[in-house]
């Protein structure tokens, strides 16, 4: 039996929102994606270093990416960077964007030349380094340095 475009369109129209529905109940991803990440967006230098302060007084470890709007490996990674920040939520997880005015110091200062460069840092001392979109190596770091 054939149906039509326009009878199968409409059937169509009526199942999704109960299909769509059921997954919502029954994916193990619901849970998961409720939970907000704690990724922070660095917009100016002076925000850098409040932030390096504060990490620097609780010997925190921090996670600086620096990123591009118009970078791929970048949009690739950034959702594994902000599971990672809900994975390690003693860990201080902070996004930068390089073409962002208010960073230009920071960012000269951390001598970034490619994206993404995630450097890590424990208190105020930088104890690591990750030129591209390397996300086992970054695992690797945050574990040996958060948990040191």
């Amino acid at each position: 039996m054939l149906l039509s475009l326009q009878h199968s369109r409409s059937g169509m129209q009526r199942l999704l929102p109960a299909l769509s529905a059921s997954f919502l109940v029954a994916s193990p991803l619901r849970s998961f994606a409720s939970v907000p990440d704690s990724v922070i967006d660095v917009h100016t230098d002076a925000q850098f270093e409040s932030l390096l302060a504060e990490m620097k007084e609780k010997q925190q470890v921090g996670v600086l990416d620096f990123t591009a709007k118009w970078c791929g490996p970048c949009r690739t990674i950034a959702p594994h960077f902000s599971r990672l920040s809900i994975q390690h939520p003693h860990v201080k997880f902070m996004k930068l964007d390089i073409e962002a005015p208010g960073l230009s110091k920071t960012v000269q200062g951390h001598g970034i030349t490619a994206m993404p460069t995630f450097i890590i840092y424990k208190g105020a001392t930088r104890v690591g380094q990750i030129v591209g979109a390397n996300l086992d190596q970054l695992k690797k770091l945050i574990q040996i340095h958060s948990s040191s």
